[in-house]
């Protein structure tokens, strides 16, 4: 640097006005100035540095700040400061349409070098990228904006996700649509941040959509369909437009295709054809609460308990009846003539069939019987008893009854037509068999 200057001499060959003289006294107490703090210590650059303050290169009050500044501030130097603060945005650096790397190995994945990382393409499950190296409190965010697979995320060389292995796999894959969040913590571990939406957790503001298994996810919360809940059913749906029961008892009963409504206990009977004007059908019935008195059918009209049948009290399937008349003494020798024995009918009978007996067998001749309904005859071939025998059941010529039905109170006769030509004959019955009609 240049030596003091002498101002109260002339400087040679210049003018000797008194403005000339100022300006020099100026710059020598300037100079002067400069030298006492340190401005021969300047290099080059900082002089130019200088010279530029006040212009478009950098002003005055950014260099106020640059004088505090104790680091390299280029834009490829890592800079520390205590605190940052933003009144904007503060953007972090991006990359889109990643391809994941296809050797589903830690070597072969896509290495991502942003903050925030897109991935677009993985061309089958289990394709990956991998985190950077970490620096402490550095993050990123991946993005698996494919529209199927799902991506492995590895750590770089020498690191670990969620203090796991060293350079082992994220277990949790990204499903397709789905980001997480990873924060370094130290210089060698990645934290993972946000829930890892696709490996069966769930994003808060999220549905089921972001997972890889809806179904696992509805099991672990316990609601899984058709066990802890009811699957969505139209029919269930049908149910709701029934509305709170209006009372105690009442039931609910289709009315119709997708309609139900409420029914009383009489309504209800009805409609479930056990009314009092139906007639149901059952196997069985089980009377007194107890199994050991089942009434079931044994044939038509024929009731049966505990498999044995029960004798009807009328009609064809009522017990067998027999109605016996004595027709004469044991002893007296019989005589041909109508109305032997007269007598009534105590209710209407139907006859099935009619026998006649006697004490004393006929000899010669064959003995004949008829049988009358208020003075005429019902039966259309009479009732024999052959010779040397004592019943009309093993008479060649059975009887044939014209008029089987026996009215109440109806008069009733019997006829003898003819008796044994060498022993009449003796002791006559006569036999009226069917049932009450």
């Amino acid at each position: 640097m240049a030596s003091a200057i002498d101002t109260s001499k002339p400087i040679a060959g210049s003018p000797t006005t008194q403005s000339v003289r100022d300006q020099f006294t100026t710059a020598a107490s300037e100079i002067t100035s400069l030298q006492a703090n340190g401005i021969e210590d300047l290099t080059t650059a900082e002089v130019d540095q200088l010279e530029n303050i006040g212009t478009t290169t950098i002003s005055a009050a950014q260099w106020i700040y640059l004088g505090a500044s104790d680091q390299a501030l280029a834009t490829t130097d890592s800079i520390t400061h205590v605190n940052f603060t933003a009144t904007g945005f503060v953007y972090s650096s991006v990359t889109d349409s990643i391809t994941a790397g296809s050797t589903q190995t830690q070597a072969g994945a896509t290495a991502l070098t942003t903050q925030v990382n897109r991935v677009t393409v993985s061309g089958t499950n289990g394709d990956g990228v991998k985190l950077p190296t970490g620096v402490n409190g550095g993050g990123g965010l991946g993005i698996n904006a494919d529209a199927a697979p799902t991506i492995q995320i590895w750590p770089a060389p020498s690191d670990s996700i969620d203090g796991g292995s060293v350079d082992a796999v994220d277990s949790n894959t990204l499903a397709a649509g789905a980001e997480r969040e990873y924060v370094m913590v130290g210089v060698t571990n990645w934290n993972t941040v946000t829930p890892t939406g696709g490996a069966g957790d769930l994003v808060s503001t999220n549905n089921l959509s972001d997972v890889a298994n809806a179904g696992t996810s509805r099991t672990n919360l316990g609601v899984a369909i058709g066990s802890d809940v009811q699957a969505f059913g139209a029919i269930l749906d049908d149910f709701n437009t029934l509305g709170a029961a209006a009372s105690d008892g009442q039931f609910i009963v289709a009315t119709g295709a997708g309609a139900f409504a409420y029914e009383s206990t009489t309504t209800a009977r009805t409609s479930l054809g056990v009314g009092t004007g139906d007639s149901p059908q059952f196997t069985g019935i089980e009377l007194g609460h107890a199994s050991d008195t089942t009434v079931t059918r044994s044939a038509a009209g024929v009731l049966a308990v505990e498999g044995v049948a029960q004798a009807a009290k009328t009609g064809v399937n009522a017990t067998k009846q027999v109605i016996a008349i004595a027709a004469s003494d044991e002893a007296t020798a019989l005589t041909t003539g109508a109305a032997k024995v007269t007598f009534h009918m105590p209710y209407a009978f139907t006859l099935t069939d009619v026998k006649a007996g006697v004490t004393t067998a006929p000899t010669g001749a064959t003995l004949t019987v008829d049988i009358n309904e208020a003075g005429s005859t019902i039966l259309s071939t009479k009732i024999t008893i052959d010779i040397s025998e004592k019943t009309s059941g093993t008479a060649a010529t059975p009887p044939v009854i014209s008029d089987a039905s026996l009215a109440e109170d109806a008069l009733m006769t019997i006829d003898i037509d003819q008796v044994g030509s060498t022993v009449a004959g003796a002791g006559l019955k006569v036999y009226l068999i069917g049932y009450i009609t």
